[in-house]
């Protein structure tokens, strides 16, 4: 019989549940504690929870998009329809009010590897989250893929998260019911130390392995060109 494993996966009302069994919280305590979670879910998604989304959109005539109503932090973008991706440039001096190009991504001169002047890039991006819209440059009325993270709370049905969060939830259960239970101050001040080691400690899952912090670093370099 093969071996089964716990999902990586875990519905947050499981991990209230848990918490409140462990500290025999009241069940009729259940909301508050869920209300709790939601908080920390959403103080802690975009800089320790590894789980991002990812949407394709269509871009209007000018090349601008909505941003979707659950993006908080801002990933990437690349064009949609190709086998591989081709990421955009932020560029914050784009104009929103004259947004145009027309051309693509220079295929002949193609790049790889690094220290060589190399391809342009065609594709750049401008963030507006005042009125939530990315304009575009390069991609009018084109289909994009989105990656971005996002709130993570699901309205349409139970909110799951990654597993490396539920102790960063637990911690911070067990530090908001310090307060409402009126417990010392001391207290209340080492379970929020407790929180914020937890969070430091889940933080460590989105660091970057060797390779790409060095990819990270040789990429300010130009390209070579295939000759």
């Amino acid at each position: 019989m093969a071996a089964t494993y716990a999902p990586a996966l875990i519905k947050i009302g499981d991990i209230v549940e848990g918490f409140m069994a462990k500290y025999r919280v009241p069940m009729n305590d259940f909301t508050n504690m869920l209300l709790f979670a939601f908080d920390c879910l959403r103080e802690n998604m975009s800089h320790t929870s590894r789980l991002y989304h990812h949407a394709t959109l269509t871009t209007d005539a000018n090349g601008m998009v909505d941003m979707p109503d659950d993006m908080m932090d801002f990933i990437g973008i690349a064009l949609a329809g190709e086998s591989v991706l081709w990421h955009f440039t932020e560029n914050s001096n784009i104009n929103a009010d004259e947004v145009s190009a027309d051309a693509d991504v220079d295929d002949g001169a193609e790049a790889i590897g690094y220290a060589g002047r190399g391809g342009i890039n065609d594709y750049y991006y401008k963030l507006d989250w005042n009125e939530r819209k990315i304009y575009t440059d390069g991609a009018e009325a084109t289909d994009i893929i989105l990656f971005y993270v996002s709130t993570g709370i699901r309205t349409d049905e139970e909110t799951s998260v990654d597993v490396t969060l539920a102790s960063v939830i637990e911690a911070y259960l067990y530090w908001r019911l310090g307060e409402l239970n009126s417990v010392a101050i001391n207290e209340i001040d080492r379970r929020q130390q407790n929180y914020e080691r937890a969070i430091r400690l889940a933080s460590r899952y989105k660091l970057p392995p060797l390779r790409d912090v060095w990819d990270s670093i040789l990429k300010n370099t130009s390209q070579g060109l295939r000759r």
